[in-house]
This record gives structure tokens, sequence and C-alpha cells, in this order.
């Protein structure tokens, strides 16, 4: 029996895990995989190594780690490297074999319309930003702990704003421009994906501009990817975070990059989607991920 094992980096963020869980559970009704585990490399559990003696107890001979990452980055190439390599030594009677990430893929394109047909005005942002504690542990390590925007007891009681109206979809084609907000990496092959799909978007929406902008560290930045779709004649921009969780960048990083580019633009309206890592689309291309892996190990 084979077992899969979806392995991400982890945060201190409650809610920043069940994007991957749930991915987890997408998967574990599929017939080529006896056992289906999430785990993370810090913060949370399971780690690796318990996610592996799970499997090891359900029956599985031979398990692939699929690494939850966009690119080839120093999870995929340090760390998961390094966790595998000690949860072989731990479990000699169990064959592991690591899947390549999540690469570029059409289907990830699907992702992120689908996510900017479904973006909403800044009356709503709310919604789409607490996510990042909608799984909420009560954990004192998380960033939101005991603040306005925990979903706790505690949380709620530091809470003056009236409750945010419900989510409207935007109608489909209502936004005329589209930026992808990514992460970014030092690594250009780690961000090289990104780009690729950018690219592959643009085919897409010939019409329509479509930029890339990254919330750090890589070029350009997603201030400069807003400017240029302004530019372009474009006055309702579509913001979709192209992040697999939602993290401390969908909490507080994007949000503010977004409120001083309304500032500075105020002719043009932003709507923000969901973070692309909730979509069904990433379950089937780490699926197929991790099936490739198990065929080339043979």
């Amino acid at each position: 029996m084979d077992g899969l094992i979806l392995v991400g980096h982890g945060s201190l963020l409650c809610g920043a895990r069940r994007a991957l869980q749930a991915h987890a559970e997408r998967l574990s009704g599929r017939v080529e995989f006896g056992i289906v585990e999430a785990a993370f490399l810090r913060f949370r559990t399971p780690t690796l190594s318990q996610a592996a003696t799970r499997c090891e107890l359900a029956g599985a001979a031979r398990v692939v780690v699929t690494p939850y990452s966009i690119g080839r980055d120093r999870l995929v190439e340090v760390d998961i490297s390094e966790q595998v390599a000690a949860a072989a030594l731990e479990l000699p009677g169990v064959r592991f074999v690591t899947a390549e990430p999540l690469g570029f893929d059409p289907r990830l394109t699907d992702a992120i319309l689908t996510s900017a047909h479904a973006a909403v005005a800044p009356e709503v942002w709310a919604e789409r930003l607490r996510l990042a504690g909608g799984y909420c542990e009560d954990d004192p390590r998380c960033p939101l702990h005991a603040t306005p925007s925990c979903p706790t007891s505690s949380g709620r009681a530091a809470r003056a704003a009236p409750a945010e109206p419900p989510a409207v979809r935007t109608p489909d084609g209502a936004a005329d421009a589209l930026v992808v907000a990514a992460h970014g990496d030092a690594d250009e092959a780690a961000v090289a994906p990104v780009r690729r799909l950018v690219e592959h978007l643009g085919g897409r929406r010939p019409v329509h501009p479509v930029a890339l902008g990254f919330l750090e560290t890589s070029a350009p930045g997603i201030a400069a990817a807003l400017e240029r779709c302004a530019r372009s004649g474009a006055r309702r921009v579509a913001v979709v975070p192209y992040l697999l969780h939602p993290g401390t960048h969908l909490a507080e990083s994007l949000p503010a990059v977004l409120a001083a580019a309304r500032t500075r633009r105020p002719d043009v309206e932003l709507l923000l989607g969901d973070f692309a890592g909730r979509s069904p689309h990433v379950a089937a291309v780490l699926a197929d991920r991790a099936l490739a892996a198990l065929r080339g190990a043979g």
C-alpha cells in the first residue's frame, strides 16, 4: 500500500494549516493512496516524522512526500530533504519517495480565474482576511491571539466594529485587469513557475491586462503591478493572492499594500479574491505530482 504525505512549512497562525488539511481530506478517498496525511515542518503538528509513522502503522510500505510549495525553494531543496532522510532512518521498513512541488500547471490558472471572478470590494475584505483565524485553536503563540481579529472569546470581546456584511460575488468579467500577488523569493527558480503561470493567464485574457506583483524580495512589487494596470486604463482591478495558506501575508502584508494603493490611486477600484491555495485545483495537481513520483520510482 502507498501512503501520501502533503508537507507544508507551517505557520504560527492557527488557521494557516487548514488549507493543507483540506487538500489531504480531498485526496483521502482516492484509491491510489491507502492513507493521506498533512504534515508541517515547523510550528504545527503532525510533523513529517509523525505523519510517516501513521502511514507505517496503516500498512504503507511506500510513502510519497509531496511538497506543498509553488517552486523549488528552500522548503523543497533543504528542509523536506533533511526530514525525509531522518524519517527513513527512523522507519527502515518504509520506502520514501519525494515528489516535485506544484510548479506550473494550467489548472492553477483556473484557480486564479475562479478567485478573480469572485473577488469582493473593500467593504467586505474582512471576510477574506478572517480566513487566517477561521480555524482558531486558541494558541497564545498565534499573532492574532486575543486581538480584535482573533475569533476566540477574548478576541470577540475586543472587537468594537460591527459585523461585516456577507461577501458578494462580483459578476464574471467585472474587473478589467488582474494582478496576481505572490510571495517572492531570492532564488529565481522558486518564482519561475509563478511567472510562467502569469504568462499563461495573459494568453487566456488577451484583452485585459494581467500583471504579476510580489510581496517581497522579487520584482516587480505589487504596487508597481497595480500602477501598470492603472496606466493601461484599467479602473477595476482584481487582486488574487497566489498564496497557499492564509498566513500573515494575507492577514497583514497584502492589506497594507492595497490600502496604500487605494490612497495613491483613488480612481482605481480594487477587488480582492480568495487565496489560490483554497482551490480544489491545487489538490488535483498535488495528486498528479505524487503519482508521477511513484511512477518514476518504479
